[in-house]
């Protein structure tokens, strides 16, 4: 069962924007950081966390069609937020569902893929 919601700075409107903006101005240095990781194509990864967007992009750049992110996140809005920016951006190897980073849901051992925790 999904924990309650506690995100300290709200769900409201500004922060929506702050959160948008940080997404574009962090993008570069995720994007070295997944470099550095060795994130490759066809790969799968599990963002959790993944907030409205995050670095959704930047990882389903780096695994390719042939690859899969999964991002988790919390709070329904955030996840509703996520779809769209998947939608927006043709992420069609990018699925989000609602879950709590602790209690997943899925099986243990599923991969030894890179995990992206964000920390929104």
């Amino acid at each position: 069962m999904t924990q309650p919601d506690h995100y300290l700075l709200g769900r409201a409107e500004a922060e929506e924007v702050r959160l948008k903006r940080q997404i574009a101005n962090l993008a570069p240095d995720s994007d070295a950081q997944f470099e550095k990781i060795g994130i490759r194509p066809g790969e799968r990864v599990l963002d959790l966390g993944c907030g409205p967007g995050g670095v959704l992009h930047l990882l389903g750049k780096r695994v390719g069609p042939n690859g899969s992110v999964l991002g988790i996140e919390r709070s329904p809005h955030f996840v509703e937020l996520a779809r769209r920016f998947v939608n927006d951006h043709a992420l069609t190897q990018v699925e989000i569902r609602e879950g709590d980073a602790y209690d997943t849901g899925l099986p243990r051992g599923l991969s030894t893929a890179p995990i992206c925790v964000s920390s929104w």
